[in-house]
């Protein structure tokens, strides 16, 4: 395997695409307009986001996460940029730091920190 893609179909998609761009800052990779648009984002060097517009299925059993270098300032940047915190920073027996925003459709996105090597 080469590339990983996680499909997201959005149900407001201009929302969205402000979320993982603007709120998140992830990179455009591609976007494409008319009847059914769609957006592609670098998630990380080898994967991204494909979002898409449709219904938007209610989301369970799923979620998305996120090494960064400094979670406290990560949070602290992406809650500037509007994004809803739905956990703080906090310390995990596993040695990681962690934090939980969520995107406009429900999904919860941890974005953690190595504390130390596992």
């Amino acid at each position: 395997m080469r590339e990983f893609r996680f499909l997201l179909t959005a149900s407001d998609y201009q929302r969205t695409v402000d979320f993982y761009t603007r709120v998140l800052g992830l990179p455009v990779v591609t976007s494409w307009e008319g009847d059914d648009p769609g957006t592609i984002v670098r998630a990380t060097n080898e994967g991204e986001i494909e979002i898409f517009s449709g219904d938007g299925n209610p989301i369970s059993g799923a979620a998305l996460a996120w090494q960064v270098d400094d979670v406290d300032a990560e949070i602290e940047a992406v809650r500037a940029r509007g994004a809803t915190v739905v956990t703080e920073p906090s310390d995990q027996l596993w040695g990681h730091r962690n934090a939980t925003i969520v995107d406009p459709d429900g999904l919860n996105i941890t974005l953690f920190q190595v504390l130390r090597p596992e």
